[in-house]
């Protein structure tokens, strides 16, 4: 694992929230979620943690200050919100030197050394945490073969009827080599619902020529290490199930 890079997605509003503090900055048992995440990743012992910070970027890196050294991260800031494909793009001269680049979200406060070991430690170029939830409303769903190479994620603000009630969902936790970063993310459009520039859309580029991108499957008690939060009723619920 020497050689992975991390980067962690903090820079989404989290309206949802209806709070003037950042998503990411919402305490969780006490300790804000994005501190929590940082402190696991630390434990792969990652050659570069890299969080990807939007409008909040000064509030974020003075919480973390708070709680823990950031001497070791780099903060990369996403200058508009205009999606998760598009905050990769923001880091990919931070790149440069990197091998396998292991990429999660800010708001999943239990995540945890195990489960992201699983996804860094495959031979794989190119990996993708996926999961089965009996709810899958919010998330995006994944669209697998016989052998469970990945298809296609589609997210859920794209999926129609039938796609919809599909349950094996993209946890958003990858962990891709730096090459096909570089190569496929400038290829990325903004032609869906949201007008983003989805990260997600780096696996059909891939299907079109042919690569293939395996798929971890988590078993079904260890969803809650990969559970977002979007709302504060979410958060409270989180805490309460991880009693």
């Amino acid at each position: 694992m020497n050689s992975l890079t991390v980067t962690i997605l903090a820079g989404g509003e989290g309206k949802r929230m209806q709070s003037s503090l950042p998503k990411v900055l919402h305490l969780f048992k006490g300790k804000p979620m994005l501190v929590r995440i940082v402190e696991t990743v630390r434990q792969l012992e990652p050659t570069k943690i890299i969080i990807v910070t939007g409008k909040f970027h000064d509030i974020i890196q003075a919480c973390l200050l708070k709680y823990i050294r950031i001497n070791d991260i780099t903060f990369v800031q996403q200058p508009e919100p205009k999606g998760t494909g598009h905050a990769i793009l923001c880091c990919l001269p931070d790149y440069k030197d990197a091998e396998k680049v292991l990429i999660v979200n800010g708001d999943m406060p239990l995540m945890n050394y195990e489960t992201l070991k699983k996804i860094v430690e495959q031979d794989s170029d190119i990996s993708v945490l996926t999961a089965n939830f009996e709810n899958p409303t919010g998330y995006g769903r994944a669209i697998i073969n016989k052998r469970g190479d990945l298809l296609q994620i589609i997210e859920e603000k794209d999926c129609s009827d039938s796609e919809k009630s599909i349950t094996l969902i993209n946890t958003g936790i990858y962990c891709i080599h730096s090459i096909y970063l570089n190569e496929f993310i400038p290829k990325i459009d903004n032609e869906n619902a949201q007008q983003e520039y989805y990260l997600t859309d780096i696996i059909k580029l891939l299907k079109n020529r042919f690569i293939p991108v395996k798929t971890i499957q988590l078993e079904k008690n260890e969803n809650i290490y990969v559970s977002g939060v979007n709302t504060k009723n979410e958060l409270t619920q989180l805490e309460e199930c991880s009693l």
